[in-house]
């Protein structure tokens, strides 16, 4: 049985990922962008995932094919409170997925690293020095995948305007 993670490609579902991913013996990573959000269903469906496989789904859209469910942005479907059983796990007071997952789960990675991934998530910064001079990994990670990010929206802004269409 191959466990199926889809998270969001942000800090918070990186980790998130990384945490659920060393409780599975066999696993597939599918990052999700932001800009999937409206092709979700169509981006899971494409993935063919056998039934006997596991898809779990932390940071990113709620899903009913998914054997488990972690996120922590408030959902219309769910509601306000928490909810936690065998299927998801939510809450949308908390911080991060990674705060839900480090509270629900054996622990599966070094405690330190879970107050800046919901600093990160939340934009709960200490100062804006702390955004551009912080070296820690994390940081310099978040401050690469917001580059690319930049990089992607730029390219498709050329791209159509060079469009033969545009």
């Amino acid at each position: 049985m191959i466990t199926h993670i889809v998270f969001h490609a942000d800090i918070d579902g990186i980790v998130s990922a990384a945490m659920i991913l060393k409780q599975a013996d066999e696993y597939k990573l599918h990052p999700a962008l932001s800009s999937q959000r409206n092709k979700f269903q169509s981006f899971i469906k494409s993935m063919s995932i056998p039934d006997e496989d596991r898809l779990i789904i932390v940071d990113f859209e709620k899903h009913d094919r998914a054997d488990l469910w972690v996120d922590h942005h408030q959902n219309k479907d769910v509601g306000i409170h928490a909810v936690k059983n065998k299927k998801i796990l939510y809450d949308p007071t908390a911080k991060s997925a990674a705060r839900i997952l480090w509270d629900h789960m054996p622990k599966s990675c070094h405690e330190s690293i879970i107050p800046i991934t919901d600093m990160i998530d939340s934009a709960g910064y200490k100062n804006i020095d702390f955004i551009f001079k912080d070296l820690h990994p994390l940081m310099i990670l978040r401050a690469y995948l917001e580059s690319r990010s930049e990089e992607r929206r730029v390219g498709k802004e050329c791209r159509s305007r060079w469009s033969p269409y545009h």
